[in-house]
């Protein structure tokens, strides 16, 4: 998708909400970030546009977004534990409350998580694939980042029914499946 030429036209002057999920973004992030959207956007998901993880690290710095609420982003893979940190560290999206993410079952990535300064002004967080194991449980469990969230939401992640059960007790309705 040519997402430069069509963002770089004025017809979306009011638009919001902008979804481009699982299209592949010639240009990757800069046309977003190099329009007037920028600053109007309420909502971006980006998931799934063969986005690379250098791409995502620069849009992170390079952006400012000051009424972006949700974001959906993943690179070509999942998000690796250096630009999760470059995400998180931003102070480019100062109203973000969503955020949802791909992540392997790595608890690397999920202790980068549990440490980026952005998970404390998130109400919800949504992460896709991967396998939560044991270790990526407990590192949800003991940060006190995870226990401000509103709702944590796995979508096609695999979750066996003992770390399912522990999500749950802590969780409670939070843990939203």
């Amino acid at each position: 998708m040519n997402s430069k030429a069509i963002l770089g036209s004025e017809s979306f002057p009011n638009l919001n909400e902008l979804d481009l999920s699982f299209n592949h973004l010639e240009g990757g992030l800069v046309p977003i970030r190099d329009s007037s959207l920028a600053e109007s956007l309420r909502v971006l998901d980006v998931l799934s546009c063969g986005i690379s993880a250098n791409e995502i690290a620069a849009f992170a710095k390079s952006v400012h977004m000051p009424n972006l609420e949700s974001l959906a982003i993943s690179g070509e893979r999942t998000l690796t534990p250096k630009s999760l940190r470059i995400l998180g560290e931003s102070d480019h999206f100062p109203r973000l409350r969503s955020l949802s993410i791909a992540l392997s079952g790595n608890e690397k990535g999920y202790d980068a998580l549990s440490k980026i300064p952005l998970m404390n002004q998130l109400s919800g967080l949504r992460i896709h694939g991967g396998n939560l194991d044991d270790k990526c449980v407990t590192i949800l469990l003991k940060s006190d980042v995870f226990e401000r969230l509103s709702w944590l939401y796995f979508y096609t992640t695999t979750i066996n029914s003992e770390n399912r059960q522990r999500l749950r007790d802590h969780f409670g309705e939070r843990f939203v499946e």
